[in-house]
């Protein structure tokens, strides 16, 4: 049975009908994949970026903590320095002092005196 214009008409209207449904279905399929691959890739980025941090963090930490062992090493051979300068200088009194003692028998009441006040702790 031959079709009416009229059914024909009908046809092609929802035909056309299906056809727009299918294209705004495709579309909106469309914009949610792409909006979920910019997702995909920005949480990528960001978990690059947070690696990266801390990434720069830990060599932050590292520098920081190779700096502490240098300065830590340089106030070790600093006092180790000040500590045989010290020695040396102590070393040179006791010699002085031995000298000024072996004198005291022959020194009088006054240059004992200032033998003890020389040699005798200073606060």
């Amino acid at each position: 049975m031959p079709m009416t214009p009229r059914q024909l008409k009908k046809l092609y209207k929802d035909i056309a009908v299906a056809v727009a449904l299918v294209s705004i279905v495709t579309f909106i399929a469309i914009l949610q994949y792409k909006n979920k691959v910019k997702d995909l890739k920005i949480e990528d980025l960001k978990r690059q970026a947070y690696a990266g941090d801390v990434r720069d963090s830990i060599l932050v930490d590292s520098l920081k903590l190779k700096i502490l062992q240098d300065s830590l090493e340089i106030v070790d051979i600093q006092r180790v320095n000040s500590i045989n300068t010290i020695n040396k200088q102590d070393g040179k009194d006791k010699g002085d002092r031995d000298i000024l003692i072996a004198i005291i028998p022959n020194a009088n009441d006054e240059q004992r005196d200032r033998i003890w006040t020389a040699y005798s702790p200073k606060n």
